[in-house]
Order: C-alpha cells, then structure tokens, then sequence
C-alpha cells in the first residue's frame, strides 16, 4: 500500500492505493489486480499489475470466436494488439472517471503498458496524482 497527494473537494488529502485498488477491481474490467505501487520511487504515482483473459475480452460482446484468433492473427497481424489496446483505452478512461467521480479527485491522470499478450493481457496501470498544490483562488 502507498500514500499520495491528491486534491478532494479543495482540500490537499492523502489516498492510499488499497482504495484505489479496490476501485479498479470492483470495475469488472480485470480478473486479476495487484497493488505495486511500493516498488515505484515516485511519490505522486500508482501502478497496478492487472490481468484479464482474452475469452472475457473477446467473447459474446465483442463477437469474436477464440478458435479463429490465430486465422485473425494472419490475415491482419496487429488486429489482436490494436483490440486489446482499445480494451486498455477504454477501461482506464472508466477507471479514471469512476475514481474522480467516486472520491471526488481533481488531480489524477493515468496511463497503461501492456507487458504480455498471448492468452489475455497482461498490463501495467499508471495513476499519476500530478501537482497538488492549490493556488489561493481554490479556498473559495
């Protein structure tokens, strides 16, 4: 578990990734999420490991039978990486909006990397709890 900065309702306030943590997992898009956010050095940045398989990815609601990834795979080399990219985009933009809707965070960004993708993806989630100093016109 880590501390950061972060501005709530005006006010400079500490969070600690268990929260955060909890929202991502609560948010159905992972199957698997873990809190590494101790093993960066950055004092404003969280980072989680997460992992989802591509059957939950790609199944009914994309329309995609697991049988014919590979036959995908050939015929258009990047369609697999460019699906999971967008499953990314998408997942950490709700994330995002649920963590500033729900804890009323004003100050938090994020980006992803993803580190393996064969039978589902394996990512990294960056939460950068950028500045958090207030100017005096925030008091108000």
């Amino acid at each position: 578990m880590k501390e950061v900065n972060c501005i709530i309702d005006s006010m400079i306030k500490l969070i600690n990734s268990k929260v955060i943590g909890e929202i991502i997992i609560h948010s159905g898009y992972f199957e698997e999420v873990e809190d590494i956010s101790n093993q960066l050095s950055s004092e404003n940045t969280m980072v989680f490991d997460v992992y989802v398989d591509l059957d939950v990815i790609f199944g009914e609601p994309m329309g995609i039978n697991l049988d014919n990834i590979e036959k995908d795979l050939e015929i258009d080399g990047i369609g697999l990486s460019e699906k999971s990219h967008y499953y990314m985009d998408i997942a950490v933009e709700d994330i995002v909006e649920e963590i500033k809707d729900h804890l009323n965070i004003v100050n938090v960004t994020s980006s992803f990397s993803i580190n393996q993708l064969d039978s589902g993806i394996s990512a990294f989630i960056y939460l950068y709890f950028g500045e958090y100093y207030l100017n005096e016109a925030d008091f108000h």
